[in-house]
């Protein structure tokens, strides 16, 4: 009797210490919890800050390996975590740790970040301070593993001044933590790139040319169209490949779309290079000629498109992120609309000498107009870029939470609100939407330390209640716990967020339904199925 006992009374606590915690059942609804004459936290000075125990990688003394010191990391929950821990890797590590080194120059500034998709592009500046080749890879190392830690994401593209440096003029691809020890990495490193360049531009491809396979972020578009996403893809070319080859091959990858298929295409089906990408150097040597080892643009001509569906933003920004964000040394590309021109009258073989070059290579191609500016940058497509986010609606029957993946602008990433209006005004397929609740029933959303607090606007409660009471495909019984824990997943999903605290027109809210509204809710994981 008493071992029956004590196992009933350890029942109660767990079951208790469930409640507490806002975890039910898949089909349970979740449990009221104890009314409480705690008020939410008011928006003040201190909404919107918040920290975080970060991870950052500096180099042991010996720079033979990359070590982690944690931190507490203070920062504007408005902005990335990746932002924030590498703002903190910058300053360098704490005085009391003299066994580490700076990964990353301190004279260095963070110009951005951009959260992206399955990547995080990140733009550093630093005066009067050029890297070295072996430098860059450390810096490289120290921020994939630092990104990674604070964000989860496990790719980066790490720029120099808006372009990829690469290493001696080669491509490296996007950046991932390290698997191996540091020197290891580095020494794996030389003897690659000394091999490639052993490989002289323009040699012909045969059965024994060797082929550089690196990951490449590619770019394509959301469902709407309307922003870009990036997507990680092996890339292989031939030893020695020019950059104009290079650009070719992602242009390629590219016009066959997302291998996954969840992403949109963003050339369209009728997209023609009339000409080879032009590599277009601005400087020159001291005999007059192009200086390769400049920085460069690249040039490309396309024929008018024609499909219906063609979007010239997309395009441009598809091609000129995925193009300078892989090629060492491009900061730009140009865009031109061309037609080829009526064949050209015989020339001699003197005439052709003097020109430069032969019939053959002579192109005939107007250029009737150039896309954008003259030179497209990276920077011109910050606000283009979309981050995937996850939403929850219920299935149709009200008996569990879908997550919805949907991108949104990178800028609004870690925006709470931008998040709640998404989920209110967004189609919720594979479930159901939420009747009756609109964006614009949001008031305010702000944040105090790692608790969100929602403000309704005045008759939140009444169209909840409608809502309970109206005409649904849910069971009236499950109305209430998907449309609130669709919202508390929603915004915990955020990794600065634990719970949510839901007021109307700034006031406390009481019980609407089943569900005690006058306390910050914790996520509800029981409710979620993964497909």
């Amino acid at each position: 009797m008493r071992r029956i006992k004590a196992c009933a009374c350890l029942l109660a606590l767990l079951i208790f210490a469930a409640a507490l915690g806002g975890c039910t059942a898949t089909n349970e609804i979740p449990p009221a919890i104890i009314l409480s004459d705690r008020m939410p936290p008011e928006r003040g000075e201190a909404a919107n800050k918040s920290s975080f125990e970060a991870e950052l990688y500096f180099l042991s003394q010996d720079e033979k390996s990359l070590k982690v010191q944690k931190r507490e990391v203070f920062y504007d929950t408005q902005t990335s975590r990746a932002e924030a821990a590498l703002n903190a890797l910058i300053a360098g590590p704490d005085v009391d740790r003299p066994d580490l080194k700076r990964s990353v120059s301190a004279l260095s500034r963070l110009n951005r970040v951009e959260l992206c998709g399955e990547v995080c592009n990140v733009y550093f500046e630093v005066d009067k301070f050029i890297p070295s080749a072996t430098e860059w890879l450390k810096t490289r190392a120290a921020v994939a593993a630092t990104v990674a830690a604070a964000e989860g994401v496990d790719t980066v593209n790490v720029y120099f001044y808006e372009q990829e440096l690469g290493y001696l003029g080669y491509t490296l691809g996007s950046m991932s933590p390290l698997e191996e020890e540091l020197p290891i990495y580095l020494r794996n490193m030389e003897r690659t790139y000394k091999a490639l360049y052993k490989a002289e531009s323009g040699t012909a491809i045969t059965e024994d040319t060797q082929y550089v396979t690196q990951m490449a972020t590619l770019y394509f578009a959301n469902a709407e169209g309307a922003l870009l996403t990036a997507r990680n893809a092996e890339v292989s070319y031939p030893e020695g490949s020019t950059k104009s080859e290079i650009a070719k091959l992602l242009i390629e990858r590219l016009a066959g779309g997302d291998a996954q298929g969840s992403l949109e295409p963003v050339l369209p089906v009728d997209f023609k290079l009339l000409s080879d990408p032009k590599v277009i150097y601005s400087g020159k040597t001291e005999s007059g000629v192009e200086d390769t080892e400049s920085d460069c643009i690249i040039e490309l001509v396309i024929e008018q498109p024609d499909a219906a569906n063609y979007d010239e933003a997309i395009m441009c920004g598809a091609l000129t992120l995925t193009i300078t964000g892989f090629i060492p040394n491009v900061n730009g590309v140009r865009i031109c609309i061309g037609e080829e021109a009526q064949p050209a009258a015989p020339v001699n073989q003197k005439d052709e000498e003097q020109a430069g070059g032969t019939a053959a290579e002579t192109e005939n191609i107007n250029i009737l107009q150039t896309l954008g500016r003259d030179v497209l940058r990276r920077v011109d497509f910050t606000d283009q870029i979309g981050h995937e986010i996850t939403l929850y609606y219920p299935d149709a029957d009200g008996a569990v939470l879908y997550g919805v993946k949907r991108i949104i602008p990178q800028a609004a990433a870690y925006n709470p609100h931008a998040r709640l209006q998404e989920l209110l005004g967004g189609v919720a397929d594979p479930g159901v939407a939420y009747p009756l609740f609109t964006a614009e029933d949001v008031k305010d959303v702000y944040l105090s330390g790692n608790v969100a607090v929602i403000d309704w606007a005045e008759g939140f409660a009444q169209k909840l209640r409608a809502f309970l009471d109206g005409d649904s495909s849910m069971a009236p019984s499950r109305r209430e716990s998907m449309f609130i824990y669709g919202v508390v997943n929603t915004l915990t999903d955020m990794p600065m967020i634990s719970s949510v605290w839901m007021l109307e027109n700034g006031e406390k809210l009481d019980t609407v339904g089943q569900i005690y509204l006058g306390n910050a809710l914790v996520r509800n994981p029981g409710l979620i199925v993964k497909e």
